[in-house]
């Protein structure tokens, strides 16, 4: 221990300014609540107890993170706001020279980065930063009469986060980072695609998994489902039911006979013949209601007009039983009780065709949509439909353009409220910078 915390106080003396000194940082609407060295240890849990491990079974306990700088900060850039922030920085000799920043999933509510993405870019030397996006509850109560707190929540936190970070590294180390990444999964990822839409000059290059760049769209098309099913009781659908619809689909698209689908994209199921024929009733086959349920699951979410609202499920995701609950929605039934500053909207109302229009005009601009990604060419920009992969421990060598496959099928999900599904592409003018 007392080996660690000399070799802590030799970094820290090689910084411009001492760790703990970064307390005394004026930033404009922000104040900088600690700062203080970290021995190498246990990466703190996502209430942001120091020291504190996060849960782990007997057999596998918690992976250590570095020594670092760990400084936490509260940023109130409305009178309304109160976002939490928290940044690492390694000691001078053992930074990279970059900075990253990290997203969170679902409505956030906490700095999940703590526990994953921050732990994983400190051990590779980044200084790296994560946010709880303005609010510190679970759902979207928090958000009810606070519309500055949305605004936070779509946008302007994570910006907020990424200059305040600039600053602190600039301070910390005397200059600035050389590269700035950002890397999030689902609504992170949509953070991610949010920052290269709204703030080009942000990042040098993000990385979104999973991305949920359509959230407001995708969590009604939820609403929608639970609603109908609801609504609609004779949609329902027996696990025995989508077995047969599952068997069906590995049928079809397993042509190999290999276990799993041999390419999906290109496989075409005739849903129809199971459709229930004169005499046939149970188990053993699908009604017209039940159709349209396995329609929906796989074709999306419709309104009356036939617009679709949000893409269906690939061939390769199962269904599984599909039963009304006669309940309200859960959480994502909070986005309409947002958007209509309601707390007691009445789900058994919801009307698709109303209530999707009213939640585009009102909280439309948490999703990021903007096919248009011409300002952030000097960033790269890599996507994917499954979980992000590691961290890059080097800057992605650069390409100039972004590729007519990846234009194609960004400006498809555009148009047709998919999350974008494509692997990967490179948006940057700084072709072959390493």
């Amino acid at each position: 221990m007392i080996a660690s915390i000399a070799l802590m106080l030799m970094s820290a003396a090689a910084t411009a300014t001492p760790c703990e000194n970064l307390t005394g940082l004026k930033l404009d609407k922000a104040t900088i609540t600690s700062a203080q060295m970290v021995p190498e240890g246990p990466a703190p849990a996502r209430g942001g107890r120091a020291g504190a491990a996060p849960a782990a079974s007997p057999a596998a306990p918690p992976a250590t993170i570095p020594a670092h700088c760990r400084v936490q900060l509260v940023l109130k850039p409305t009178s309304d706001s109160l976002i939490n922030m928290e940044m690492w920085l390694p000691p001078g000799d053992k930074w990279n020279g970059k900075f990253m920043g990290v997203g969170n999933g679902g409505f956030a509510g906490s700095i999940q980065g703590l526990t994953n993405e921050m732990p994983q870019a400190l051990r590779l030397g980044y200084a790296t930063a994560g946010t709880d996006t303005g609010h510190q509850d679970q759902g979207g109560e928090w958000a009810i009469g606070h519309p500055e707190k949305m605004i936070d929540f779509g946008y302007r936190a994570t910006h907020e986060m990424t200059l305040k970070a600039k600053e602190i590294v600039n301070t910390f180390y005397a200059r600035a980072p050389q590269y700035s990444y950002f890397k999030g999964c689902s609504t992170g990822g949509r953070m991610a695609l949010m920052e290269a839409q709204r703030y080009p000059d942000d990042y040098d290059g993000i990385i979104a998994g999973s991305l949920a760049n359509r959230h407001i769209h995708m969590w009604t098309a939820g609403i929608e489902r639970s609603v109908s099913l609801s609504r609609n009781p004779d949609r329902a659908i027996s696990a025995e039911q989508a077995a047969l619809v599952n068997n069906l689909v590995t049928n079809t698209c397993d042509t190999l006979k290999e276990g799993f689908l041999n390419n999906p994209r290109s496989c075409k199921v005739n849903f129809s013949s199971l459709k229930c024929q004169a005499g046939q009733s149970g188990n053993a086959c699908l009604t017209d209601t039940q159709m349209k349920t396995v329609e929906t699951f796989y074709g999306g979410v419709k309104n009356s007009k036939g617009e679709l609202i949000f893409s269906g499920q690939a061939l390769g995701n199962p269904i599984g039983a599909q039963q009304p609950t006669n309940k309200s929605p859960g959480g994502v039934y909070d986005l309409v009780r947002i958007a209509y500053n309601d707390p007691n909207t009445d789900w058994q109302k919801f009307d698709l065709d109303r209530d999707m229009k009213f939640l585009d005009e009102k909280i439309g601009y948490v999703d990021a949509v903007n096919p248009d990604l011409s300002k952030s060419r000097r960033a790269a920009v890599s996507s994917s439909s499954r979980t992000a992969g590691p961290i890059p421990a080097s800057p992605p060598r650069r390409r100039s353009g972004t590729t007519s496959r990846c234009s194609t099928r960004w400006a498809r999900s555009r148009a047709t409220g998919s999350a974008c599904s494509w692997r990967q592409a490179w948006a940057t003018a700084a072709a072959g910078r390493a």
